[in-house]
C-alpha cells in the first residue's frame, strides 16, 4: 500500500515539475514573461537563445530554450520556439508556433496581437500530454528612458490523458505589466510582475511573480541579458536566474 502512494507521489510530483518548465510559455523577450508590441518589419530575422537554472526546495533543473522570428511583414511575424532541458536527464520540450500582429501603431503607443500553439512533441519528462493556444493582448508605451508592456494571456488547454484533465485547469488566465528604464544608450533596466491562475487545481488559484534583470546591448542587433525570477505557490516556492541573448540580422 505504501509503494502505490509512493509512486503516486513521484507521477504527481513529476507532472507538476513538467507544468512548472513549461508554463508561462508565451515567450516574451527572456527575461521577460510580459511581451512586447515589437516586431522585426518585413524581411528581417531574430535569433533568441536563453538559458535558466529553475529551482524549488524539492527540485532543481537547467533548462534553456531557441526562438526564431522572421519578420513576414511591417504588420506580422511568425515564429517557432523550442525549449530543451540540459540537465540531466536532457531532454526536449513542447515544440510550439505562433504569430504577432500589430494592428495599432500611434506615436508613442502600439497595440498587438500574439497567438501560440504548443504540440505535445517533448519527451515525457519534459513536456505534456496537451495541445495548448496561448492568446495575448499585448500593449507597449514609450515615454522617453521609459517603456512600459502590458498583456492579458488566456492559455486554452486540450488533455489526452485523464490524470492530466483531473488535476490542470483547462484555462488558465494572466495579468502581467513590465517596466524598463534606459540608464545608459547600452543597458535598460526591467522589473516585471503580474497574476496568473495556477496550472494544478490543487495549487491555490491565483499566483503573483515577480522577476527583475538588466539588458545589455553591445550592438544595435545584439542584446545581453539576465535576470532572476520569483513566484510563491500553495505547494511550492519557485526561483529562477537566466542569461540570453538576442540577434537580429
Amino acid at each position: 500500500m505504501e509503494k502505490i502512494e509512493m509512486q503516486k507521489l513521484r507521477k504527481t510530483m513529476l507532472l507538476i515539475a513538467c507544468t512548472l518548465m513549461t508554463q508561462n510559455a508565451a515567450h516574451a523577450a527572456h527575461p521577460l514573461v510580459t511581451e512586447d508590441a515589437n516586431l522585426q518589419t518585413t524581411g528581417k530575422q531574430q535569433i533568441e537563445l536563453n538559458g535558466d537554472h529553475w529551482s524549488t526546495s524539492r527540485a532543481h533543473s537547467q533548462i534553456g530554450n531557441l526562438t526564431y522570428t522572421y519578420g513576414a511583414s511591417d504588420q506580422l511575424d511568425v515564429f517557432f520556439s523550442s525549449p530543451v532541458r540540459w540537465s540531466s536527464p536532457g531532454a526536449l520540450g513542447d515544440l510550439s508556433v505562433g504569430s504577432k500582429y500589430l494592428f495599432s501603431s500611434q506615436e508613442n503607443t502600439n497595440w498587438a496581437w500574439k497567438t501560440e500553439v504548443f504540440f505535445p512533441t517533448g519527451a515525457k519528462t519534459f513536456g505534456s500530454d496537451r495541445y495548448d493556444l496561448a492568446l495575448t493582448l499585448v500593449r507597449t508605451e514609450s515615454a522617453g528612458p521609459w517603456v512600459i508592456h502590458s498583456n492579458l494571456s488566456l492559455n486554452i488547454r486540450q488533455h489526452r490523458q485523464a490524470l492530466a484533465d483531473a488535476q490542470q485547469r483547462d484555462q488558465v488566465w494572466r495579468s502581467s505589466l513590465a517596466v524598463l528604464r534606459a540608464i545608459t544608450p547600452q543597458t535598460q533596466l526591467l522589473a516585471d510582475t503580474g497574476i496568473a491562475q495556477a496550472d494544478q487545481k490543487n495549487d491555490g488559484y491565483w499566483q503573483p511573480y515577480l522577476i527583475a534583470g538588466v539588458i545589455y546591448s553591445p550592438a544595435t542587433n545584439l542584446d545581453l541579458d539576465i535576470g532572476f525570477k520569483y513566484q510563491k505557490k500553495t505547494l511550492s516556492t519557485e526561483r529562477q536566474i537566466g542569461i540570453g541573448m538576442a540577434w537580429r540580422f
